[in-house]
């Protein structure tokens, strides 16, 4: 998964071991997830579909996908309440990095990340937009 943006960097939050930094962990990204093996991927379970009685859509199984819950619940507290948290950051930074494959899965959840993306990079620092 995307496990990094802005600040939040392997080396900042990878160490010190055993645990790394607290700051970066939260309920869905850990340590372990995300200093082991960088070419971990998002994956959905396949029983989404099954249980739904439907086939699957795209990679991810369609919106109904918890993932894609949890993420519209998220931004809705950011876009609604202006309350963020780390994992609406993490969460954000994966859907745009498998854009493609998410959009064919959620487009609403794609397109949401899209712009939450695009809100991070319109505040960097001048000299890097």
């Amino acid at each position: 998964p995307e496990c990094w943006m802005g600040t939040f960097t392997y080396d900042l939050c990878c160490f010190p071991e055993p645990d790394g930094n607290p700051v970066c962990w939260d309920g869905y990204y850990t340590k372990a997830m995300c200093c082991t093996d960088p070419a971990v991927r998002l994956q959905p379970p396949a029983e989404i579909a099954a249980e739904a009685g439907a086939e699957p859509v795209g990679l991810f199984g369609g919106c109904e996908w918890s993932f894609f819950q949890e993420f519209k619940h998220n931004a809705r507290l950011w876009y609604v309440d202006r309350k963020v948290n780390m994992t609406l950051f993490h969460e954000f930074s994966g859907v745009v990095s498998q854009f493609q494959d998410v959009y064919d899965s959620c487009p609403a959840a794609a397109l949401t990340g899209l712009l939450l993306k695009m809100e991070s990079v319109y505040f960097e620092p001048e000299e890097r937009f």
